[in-house]
């Protein structure tokens, strides 16, 4: 009986090793056909290629292991994540998206996208810190890497693709058809398109909006720093926390602010309180802000789109109330989060691109 036992494990081993290794030869096959896919071998047919946007031009300059430039959504599910269910959405939903099927080339004086024809990156456990640097020729020269862990779904990007709220449409695109899947009886009942909000559009919308005017005059002080022990390289420190958005929505409201408005405040009067102990400095607390223009110049694009404002409170006086706090920073966002002054930003872009 031992020997048959023993008989019977090996024979099943040795399947399995069969098993894997013609699954390693088909994925092999596969990406060799997409390599000939993507040069087009013995055509005339052309590879597809578009410009950066204004502001991804900056990204590929300065990213690196120190500053990856790089962001991570996720979405919760209900249930615990199947990685082939999930890989099998990713390869569906891939080729729709020509912003997120691209790779990146340097011409000789900028960087472009070229079509990227390779099978879609590998969807793997996470195991790993986030929002680590994408190298591209360890991820089918891909921009993006799409993980799971238990109930979760993450997509991390690189920003030379698109901001936040295009990896929110990706993401949601990605979720739907996942859950097709996962759930066939879906497929019947909401169909195997694209959701009708969802956006594929590739406009540059900094230059359909960009009005040529003088530049004016930027002038700035020296912010507080923060200081304390550094991560290493390739390290990234993370606190999850959640909250019910009507309860944070009633108590934002109750301060006469919006929610971004009352995270910002929170978020720089824990530095006032914590580090500069309540009490007056030289040095205002500045909070660098992304703002969606979209909705300022009625856009669906899904290339970056935003800019950067600063939130500032100058502690002049001895021991500010959260609300005098709030009070600040919320006069400091209004001031410039208003179309005319966005508009004025679109020129600082535009030279960004010719410094770099």
């Amino acid at each position: 009986m031992d020997k048959k036992a023993h008989g019977s494990e090996k024979a099943r081993k040795k399947e399995q090793k069969e098993k894997k290794k013609h699954e390693r030869r088909q994925e092999k096959r596969r990406y060799k056909e997409a390599l000939r896919r993507e040069h087009r071998y013995g055509t005339n047919e052309q590879i597809r290629w578009e410009k950066l946007d204004n502001t991804a031009h900056l990204f590929p300059v300065i990213a690196g292991e120190d500053m990856t430039n790089v962001y991570r959504i996720f979405v919760a599910l209900n249930e615990e994540v199947n990685r082939d269910m999930l890989q099998q959405a990713l390869n569906i939903v891939l080729p729709k998206f020509d912003g997120f099927n691209v790779r990146l080339r340097q011409g000789v004086f900028w960087y472009y996208f070229e079509e990227n024809g390779k099978p879609a990156p590998k969807v793997r456990r996470e195991g790993a810190y986030p929002c680590r640097y994408i190298v591209q020729n360890r991820n089918r020269s891909y921009l993006f890497r799409v993980s799971y862990y238990k109930k979760r779904i993450n997509l991390e990007v690189f920003h030379v693709l698109t901001d936040g709220m295009g990896g929110i449409n990706f993401l949601k695109e990605l979720t739907y058809q996942y859950l097709r899947i996962a759930h066939p009886e879906l497929v019947g009942q909401v169909g195997d398109q694209l959701s009708a909000d969802t956006s594929l559009n590739r406009e540059d919308s900094f230059l359909k909006n960009y009005k040529k005017s003088h530049a004016k005059g930027y002038r700035t002080t020296k912010a507080y720093q923060l200081k304390g022990e550094r991560l290493h390289p390739g390290e990234f420190g993370v606190i999850h926390g959640t909250m019910g958005v009507t309860e944070l929505k009633k108590v934002a409201r109750g301060y006469g602010a919006s929610i971004n408005e009352y995270l910002v405040a929170a978020y720089i009067y824990s530095i006032y309180m914590e580090c500069m102990h309540g009490m007056p400095g030289r040095q205002a607390i500045r909070a660098a802000v992304p703002v969606n223009l979209r909705p300022f110049f009625h856009s669906v694009t899904t290339k970056n789109f935003f800019v950067m404002v600063s939130a500032e409170f100058l502690p002049q006086e001895e021991s500010y109330s959260f609300g005098e706090v709030l009070k600040i920073t919320q006069k400091s966002l209004q001031g410039q989060i208003t179309k005319e002054h966005l508009e004025e930003l679109f020129l600082i872009m535009c030279l960004m691109r010719r410094i770099f």
